[in-house]
């Protein structure tokens, strides 16, 4: 009876050691996938600001026939909709660098239906004064995108 004893009390120790293994290992993964979405969805906003910027360089060349007003704003966007009501909002308001998003956010959508506007009333000059600002901004978009994605990493590790 001693040994059966002693056996059960093996077998639960050892099925209590797997299963800690498999809720560390779970645990592991979860993170794994997290920061894999986070770095996807940057990535593919990223992408997105690389083409809304390509359609306003369109409408400044006037290759395609859209005005300021048929570009979405800051808040209509795939980026804009994370940040101000979605996952964004939930999961990465905490992070410093996720307030330094709105501004140049918001500025690359601006600056770009103004160069859209200015372009369609013959002023190429303050246009590409606009493309310019917008090009700034967009640029330190993906800088601050990239630093919630560091952030993000490290809060995790």
């Amino acid at each position: 009876m001693d040994e059966e004893s002693s056996d059960i009390n093996n077998a639960v120790g050892e099925a209590e050691t797997l299963i800690h293994s498999v809720i560390k290992l779970s645990r592991s993964m979860k993170k794994t996938i997290d920061s894999s979405t986070t770095l996807g969805f940057i990535e593919t906003v990223k992408l997105d600001h690389i083409v809304y910027k390509n359609e306003i360089y369109q409408a400044y060349l006037g290759l395609n026939n859209k005005a300021a007003a048929d570009f979405t704003d800051h808040t209509q966007c795939r980026l804009g909709k994370w940040y101000y009501q979605g996952d964004g909002q939930e999961r990465f308001s905490s992070l410093r660098s996720f307030n330094h998003l709105e501004a140049p956010h918001e500025a690359v959508h601006s600056e770009g239906q103004a160069a859209v506007a200015a372009a369609k009333s013959g002023d190429c000059m303050t246009a590409l004064k606009h493309l310019a600002v917008m090009e700034e901004q967009s640029s330190l978009v993906v800088d601050v995108l990239n630093a919630i994605a560091d952030e993000d990493r490290q809060r995790h590790q």
